[in-house]
């Protein structure tokens, strides 16, 4: 059943917060805005997994959260490199190039989940 969820989360969640977040034209505020969105995510991954002692919160709950901003992290990393790439070339063709391109590389995380999960990690 989490696997279940994850997957939705990976490959719908995923792909449409990655185009909001790479919505409308790049702009210096909206690349300072994701670059840190992305480091608060890794911030937050990095506090659940050190920060919080051993007991204090069910494994599985501490693992879906750690797994959750390593992803948001992740998303946002790659709508950094979107909006860099956007502004570097404002072309309509590099719009739907990035945008198909991220929207597809969202995803990348759930194979090394779902290949964990096969090997029993």
């Amino acid at each position: 059943m989490m696997l279940i969820a994850v997957f939705v989360l990976f490959f719908v969640a995923g792909p449409l917060g990655f185009r909001a977040l790479t919505a409308g034209t790049p702009t210096g505020r909206k690349t300072r805005r994701l670059a840190l969105l992305m480091a608060l995510a890794a911030a937050s991954a990095l506090a659940m997994r050190y920060g919080i002692p051993d007991g204090v919160m069910e494994p599985a709950f501490l693992a879906a959260g750690i797994v959750f901003f390593v992803w948001l992290a992740w998303i946002a990393g790659l709508a950094l490199g979107t909006q860099a790439l956007r502004r570097i070339d404002p072309s309509p063709r590099m719009h739907r190039s990035t945008r198909i391109g991220g929207m597809l590389c969202t995803t990348v995380p759930w194979f090394g989940l779902a290949a964990a999960d096969m090997v029993g990690f």
